[in-house]
């Protein structure tokens, strides 16, 4: 049919067929955050080298609590930013790390110190969550931002803002995240098959509002499942053909019921071989994590 159509010339069709483009908004894409907090120094990455990781304190100034409905990152150098992960400091300890630090930011934060609550991925958008999910957050806390940074031919400099959007009542439920994934990969030159996988038994009977697959360049396939206790198998998340530049947060459109007892598996497979178009070494050479 597309080859009939381009060999006629490759007419237009009526143009009242064709659907509107989508409406972008400008600015927030939420609408106006009740709090816009900023990086209070830009950073400047160096030209050339490996990639940066590097954590910034960002003030938030709250004089009480305030619960949490969405927040939204905004970069202004995208071109350099691999992903960012924003979380909360209830104790400043991020200060005393930042002020030890010549430059601005500092280098490892202390996962124990932090709750990670959101982060910025390629494609990624910001979503407002429910009243009763909304998140806490104490006066006296901070934000700690994480930037992944990936050098260019010049320095670049960069400066990114979060909008906050508060509730007005306190939430009735919580949510907890459960993270599957691995730290021991370690993926030969030429191997096209090579699968990572992580599982985790549910202590209690839970809602799963969503799923956030992630990864870099070489992964192919990644398939997430609910194993419940009866045998049966329910499919969580199926990405056939992963796109590293396009990566969000997949809602489901009602909560998916899973009973305790449930398995949940992630089973990653990457391709490391120099047919993989988005293998940043060619020839392929040997990953580890």
């Amino acid at each position: 049919m597309i080859q009939r159509w381009v060999a006629q010339g490759a007419v237009e069709g009526d143009p009242a067929d064709r659907p509107r483009p989508p409406a972008w908004p400008n600015g927030w894409q939420l609408g106006e955050p009740d709090l816009v907090v900023t990086m209070p120094q830009p950073y400047t990455l160096g030209a050339g080298g490996a990639d940066v990781f590097r954590n910034f304190v960002v003030p938030v100034g709250l004089s009480s609590m305030r619960y949490v409905r969405a927040l939204e990152f905004r970069t202004d150098n995208p071109r350099i930013l691999h992903h960012a992960t924003i979380s909360v400091d209830p104790a400043r300890v991020a200060r005393k790390l930042d002020q030890a630090d010549p430059e601005p930011g500092f280098a490892a934060m202390p996962d124990n110190d932090v709750q990670n609550v959101d982060g910025w991925s390629p494609g990624k958008a910001p979503v407002m969550g429910p009243a009763d999910l909304a998140w806490p957050l104490a006066s006296g806390s901070d934000l700690v931002v994480q930037l992944h940074m990936l050098p260019t031919s010049s320095s670049q400099v960069i400066q990114p803002s979060i909008g906050l959007f508060f509730s007005d009542t306190p939430p009735s439920r919580a949510s907890l995240v459960i993270a599957l994934q691995s730290k021991a990969i370690d993926i030969p030159a030429g191997q096209n098959e090579y699968v990572v996988e992580d599982s985790y038994v549910l202590p209690a009977d839970v809602d799963a509002i969503s799923v956030y697959p992630h990864a870099h360049y070489l992964a192919k396939d990644m398939r997430g499942t609910a194993t419940l206790p009866d045998g049966s198998v329910t499919s969580l998340i199926w990405i056939k053909a992963w796109d590293f530049n396009w990566q969000d947060k997949y809602r489901y459109a009602s909560p998916v019921f899973l009973p305790r007892g449930t398995r949940l598996t992630m089973r990653f497979t990457y391709d490391n071989s120099n047919h993989n178009p988005r293998n940043p070494h060619q020839p392929a050479r040997r990953v580890q994590r």
